[in-house]
């Protein structure tokens, strides 16, 4: 979506925030059999969760509340990550939400980072940044699609590998 100045942008992003509790009762959502849960993850020591979205701050607190899932992004009371209220591109997302990483946590060892998604934009923020990553073959997109020309490990809903994905 092409926004022409701030007082566009600003009203965007009001309607959005707006029709928020009136679309989030039509959202599906569950975990996919075989995964960990997030609050198991949340509770260890060695890991931190944060977010890569194309989304607002307010609209990914207000899904991941729908969701039950909210606390798990949390540090300080603040979710943790990169935003689509911050940058629109989302390769500038989730090079924003490294360095937000590196300040916060004086830490990145890419290696060690795996970004999970379902689109085929998950998988180029992941590259963009130069992390793992997992697709997930939710439906929405195809293993091909996902996988933009990587190779790349690619599950499906049923919580089994899919093998690698090739487009």
């Amino acid at each position: 979506m092409g926004c022409h100045g701030e007082a566009t942008w600003e009203r965007v992003r009001e309607f959005y925030l707006e029709g928020l509790p009136w679309n989030l009762p039509g959202l599906m959502g569950s975990r996919c059999p075989g995964s960990t849960s997030v609050g198991e993850l949340s509770g260890r020591d060695d890991v931190v969760l944060g977010l890569l979205t194309g989304n607002l701050v307010e609209g990914a607190r207000r899904k991941l509340g729908h969701f039950g899932l909210d606390g798990h992004f949390d540090r300080d009371g603040q979710l943790f990550g990169g935003f689509g209220d911050h940058d629109r591109d989302r390769d500038d997302v989730a090079r924003r939400g490294r360095e937000h990483v590196r300040q916060e946590l004086d830490w990145w060892e890419p290696n060690e980072v795996w970004v999970i998604g379902d689109t085929p934009l998950d998988v180029q923020c992941a590259r963009a940044i130069g992390v793992r990553v997992l697709a997930v073959a939710t439906g929405m997109f195809s293993r091909d699609e996902i996988a933009v020309g990587s190779r790349i490990s690619c599950w499906g809903t049923s919580g089994t590998p899919t093998g690698w994905c090739r487009s």
